[in-house]
Protein backbone atom coordinates (compact mmCIF):
# COMPACT_ATOMS: atom_id res chain seq x y z
CA UNK A 1 0.00 0.00 0.00
CA UNK A 2 1.27 3.48 -0.85
CA UNK A 3 0.23 6.84 0.59
CA UNK A 4 1.75 10.02 -0.89
CA UNK A 5 4.48 8.00 -2.61
CA UNK A 6 5.45 6.29 0.65
CA UNK A 7 5.19 2.51 0.85
CA UNK A 8 3.50 1.42 4.05
CA UNK A 9 5.11 -1.83 5.19
CA UNK A 10 3.21 -4.64 6.88
CA UNK A 11 4.49 -7.26 9.30
CA UNK A 12 3.70 -10.96 9.07
CA UNK A 13 0.43 -10.43 10.98
CA UNK A 14 -0.84 -7.76 8.59
CA UNK A 15 -0.18 -4.82 10.92
CA UNK A 16 0.92 -1.55 9.30
CA UNK A 17 4.08 0.38 10.07
CA UNK A 18 3.28 3.62 11.92
CA UNK A 19 6.76 4.92 11.11
CA UNK A 20 5.95 4.70 7.40
CA UNK A 21 2.65 6.48 8.01
CA UNK A 22 4.54 9.20 9.88
CA UNK A 23 6.79 9.60 6.86
CA UNK A 24 3.77 9.77 4.52
CA UNK A 25 2.21 12.45 6.73
CA UNK A 26 5.26 14.71 6.39
CA UNK A 27 7.50 13.51 9.24
CA UNK A 28 6.73 16.41 11.57
CA UNK A 29 8.29 15.92 14.99
CA UNK A 30 4.95 16.53 16.75
CA UNK A 31 3.39 13.61 14.78
CA UNK A 32 5.88 10.93 15.79
CA UNK A 33 4.24 7.61 16.66
CA UNK A 34 5.81 7.53 20.14
CA UNK A 35 3.96 10.74 21.11
CA UNK A 36 0.65 9.25 19.98
CA UNK A 37 1.42 5.95 21.71
CA UNK A 38 2.10 7.72 25.01
CA UNK A 39 -1.42 9.18 25.28
CA UNK A 40 -3.89 7.60 27.69
CA UNK A 41 -6.60 7.32 25.03
CA UNK A 42 -4.25 5.43 22.70
CA UNK A 43 -3.19 3.04 25.46
CA UNK A 44 -6.87 2.46 26.29
CA UNK A 45 -7.71 1.72 22.65
CA UNK A 46 -4.80 -0.73 22.39
CA UNK A 47 -5.95 -2.43 25.61
CA UNK A 48 -9.52 -2.73 24.29
CA UNK A 49 -8.35 -4.24 21.01
CA UNK A 50 -6.00 -6.60 22.87
CA UNK A 51 -8.81 -7.78 25.16
CA UNK A 52 -10.97 -8.57 22.11
CA UNK A 53 -8.09 -10.51 20.57
CA UNK A 54 -7.49 -12.36 23.84
CA UNK A 55 -11.20 -13.26 24.05
CA UNK A 56 -11.04 -14.83 20.58
CA UNK A 57 -13.39 -12.26 19.07
CA UNK A 58 -13.82 -13.09 15.35
CA UNK A 59 -13.72 -9.35 14.61
CA UNK A 60 -10.12 -9.37 15.83
CA UNK A 61 -8.10 -11.41 13.29
CA UNK A 62 -4.69 -10.82 14.85
CA UNK A 63 -3.26 -11.89 18.15
CA UNK A 64 -2.13 -8.44 19.27
CA UNK A 65 -3.12 -5.07 17.79
CA UNK A 66 0.31 -3.51 18.24
CA UNK A 67 3.94 -4.57 18.14
CA UNK A 68 7.30 -2.81 18.10
CA UNK A 69 10.23 -4.38 16.24
CA UNK A 70 13.62 -3.15 17.42
CA UNK A 71 16.60 -3.58 15.12
CA UNK A 72 16.87 -5.24 11.75
CA UNK A 73 15.47 -4.20 8.37
CA UNK A 74 11.83 -4.22 9.51
CA UNK A 75 12.17 -2.20 12.69
CA UNK A 76 9.32 0.07 13.62
CA UNK A 77 5.96 0.22 15.34
CA UNK A 78 3.27 -1.91 13.68
CA UNK A 79 -0.44 -1.46 14.31
CA UNK A 80 -3.72 -3.00 13.21
CA UNK A 81 -6.07 -1.11 10.88
CA UNK A 82 -8.14 0.39 13.69
CA UNK A 83 -5.02 1.86 15.29
CA UNK A 84 -3.85 3.16 11.91
CA UNK A 85 -7.14 5.04 11.56
CA UNK A 86 -6.80 6.44 15.09
CA UNK A 87 -3.19 7.51 14.47
CA UNK A 88 -4.11 9.18 11.18
CA UNK A 89 -7.00 11.00 12.86
CA UNK A 90 -4.62 12.22 15.58
CA UNK A 91 -2.26 13.64 12.94
CA UNK A 92 -4.84 15.66 10.97
CA UNK A 93 -8.25 15.46 9.33
CA UNK A 94 -6.74 15.60 5.82
CA UNK A 95 -4.28 12.78 6.52
CA UNK A 96 -7.07 10.77 8.13
CA UNK A 97 -9.12 11.06 4.91
CA UNK A 98 -6.12 10.01 2.79
CA UNK A 99 -5.64 6.91 4.91
CA UNK A 100 -9.34 5.97 4.87
CA UNK A 101 -9.59 6.48 1.11
CA UNK A 102 -6.42 4.50 0.42
CA UNK A 103 -7.60 1.59 2.60
CA UNK A 104 -11.01 1.69 0.89
CA UNK A 105 -9.40 1.70 -2.56
CA UNK A 106 -7.36 -1.38 -1.64
CA UNK A 107 -10.35 -3.13 -0.05
CA UNK A 108 -12.59 -2.55 -3.06
CA UNK A 109 -9.93 -3.68 -5.53
CA UNK A 110 -9.35 -0.23 -7.02
CA UNK A 111 -5.71 -0.62 -6.00
CA UNK A 112 -4.01 -4.01 -6.10
CA UNK A 113 -1.54 -5.16 -3.45
CA UNK A 114 -0.53 -8.35 -5.30
CA UNK A 115 3.09 -8.91 -6.25
CA UNK A 116 4.03 -9.93 -9.79
CA UNK A 117 5.31 -13.42 -10.63
CA UNK A 118 9.10 -13.23 -10.16
CA UNK A 119 9.98 -16.42 -12.07
CA UNK A 120 10.93 -14.26 -15.08
CA UNK A 121 12.65 -11.05 -13.88
CA UNK A 122 11.99 -9.09 -17.10
CA UNK A 123 8.26 -9.85 -17.04
CA UNK A 124 8.14 -9.12 -13.30
CA UNK A 125 9.82 -5.74 -13.81
CA UNK A 126 7.32 -4.76 -16.53
CA UNK A 127 4.39 -5.94 -14.42
CA UNK A 128 5.69 -4.03 -11.42
CA UNK A 129 6.12 -0.84 -13.48
CA UNK A 130 2.59 -1.15 -14.90
CA UNK A 131 1.15 -1.86 -11.45
CA UNK A 132 3.02 1.07 -9.91
CA UNK A 133 1.77 3.48 -12.58
CA UNK A 134 -1.78 2.15 -12.24
CA UNK A 135 -1.63 2.40 -8.46
CA UNK A 136 -0.47 6.02 -8.62
CA UNK A 137 -3.28 6.89 -11.04
CA UNK A 138 -5.90 5.15 -8.89
CA UNK A 139 -4.67 6.81 -5.70
CA UNK A 140 -4.68 10.21 -7.41
CA UNK A 141 -8.29 9.68 -8.56
CA UNK A 142 -9.30 8.69 -5.05
CA UNK A 143 -7.67 11.79 -3.59
CA UNK A 144 -9.18 14.07 -6.25
CA UNK A 145 -12.66 12.65 -5.70
CA UNK A 146 -12.67 13.75 -2.08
Amino acid sequence: MTIDNTTIRQDTHGRYCLNDLHKAAGELRKDRPNYWLSSASTRSLIAELASEADAGNPASPITQPFNTVRGGPNQGSYACKELVYAYAMWISPSFHLKVIRTFDAVATGQVSTALPDFTNPAIAARAWAEEFEGRQEAEQKVLESG
